[in-house]
Parts: structure tokens; C-alpha cells; sequence
């Protein structure tokens, strides 16, 4: 009895001291990360201080890139993450709930896709303007895109995507 105690105790903590991945440190809203690799619901990630671990995908919104600055990183957390050093086992929990004016904010924020006026350039911006933006690198004025999903759309799919893009 007191062998299968003992054998139960140091099972316990073998479990308990991170048999499984453990989360090494959690990250803030607005933390620049850099993406490495999507892995199901987790995304691979390298932080600005060079640390490598794995967030829930759901977190991560791509970079504004019509700002000019060169920027170091690919991708924003949209909330609060923890990192952790191995996918987890487990698919990551919801959010907890959040009134309406909450969500609306966060949607208004969300990224849209803006194609150049002039040479077609992509460009990923927040989706909360009015019509649309100025690639600050080429000072270009970027329209916010269109997708035709009807079956029999005359438009060309370009860039591997599955339907016609254009503004």
C-alpha cells in the first residue's frame, strides 16, 4: 500500500511539473509578433525579444501595411495571450463573453484588403475607414476590395485566390 502511495505521489508530480507544454510567458494586447508557422488552431510566433512559442491562431491579426515604417514584424495580438513553449493538447478556450459595443469596436478594427488605384498594389489596413487609404510608402490611393463569389463571375482569379478581387 504505502509503495502504490509513493508510486501515485511521484506520478503526481511528474504530471504536475510539465510533462505537457508549459506556458512560458503571456503576452499583451498590441504585442508585435512575427509569424513562423499556422499549426491548426495554434500559430507559431517569435516575439519582438526573440522568444519562439505558440499562441492561439484566433488571436492574431495581421500588420497594417500601409504604413511606411520597415516594420519587424508580420502580425498584432488582438487580446491578451499566453505563450506557450509546445502546441497544447487541448484547442484553445473561447473568450470570455462581451457585451455588443465591445464587439463592434473590435470589428470595426478588423482588417480589410485595399487594392491600389493605380498599380494594383495589396495593401492589409484596418477596415474602419470610410472608403479608402493612402499607401504611405508610395502615397497611392488604396481602395477597399470587392469579391465576386457568384459561380459564372467574367472576372480573373489572380494570385491563387479563389474568386475575382478588385475595388
Amino acid at each position: 500500500m504505502r509503495f502504490l502511495r509513493t508510486f501515485l505521489a511521484v506520478l503526481g508530480l511528474t504530471l504536475l511539473s510539465g510533462c505537457g507544454p508549459s506556458s512560458s510567458e503571456s503576452l499583451e494586447t498590441g504585442s508585435q509578433v512575427q509569424l513562423l508557422e499556422e499549426a491548426g488552431d495554434f500559430a507559431k510566433i517569435e516575439t519582438d525579444s526573440g522568444q519562439v512559442g505558440y499562441v492561439s491562431a484566433g488571436l492574431l491579426k495581421h500588420r497594417n501595411t500601409a504604413e511606411r515604417e520597415a516594420a519587424d514584424h508580420s502580425h498584432l495580438l488582438v487580446q491578451d495571450a499566453e505563450l506557450w513553449d509546445a502546441i497544447p493538447e487541448q484547442s484553445p478556450s473561447p473568450p470570455p463573453p462581451r457585451d455588443r459595443a465591445a464587439i463592434d469596436r473590435e470589428q470595426h478594427t478588423l482588417n480589410a484588403l485595399f487594392i491600389g488605384e493605380e498599380t494594383g498594389k495589396e495593401v492589409i489596413a484596418p477596415g474602419n475607414v470610410h472608403y479608402f487609404v493612402l499607401d504611405k510608402q508610395t502615397n497611392e490611393r488604396c481602395w477597399r476590395s470587392i469579391e465576386c463569389i457568384h459561380p459564372n463571375c467574367p472576372g480573373e482569379k489572380k494570385n491563387g485566390r479563389e474568386y475575382y478581387v478588385f475595388f
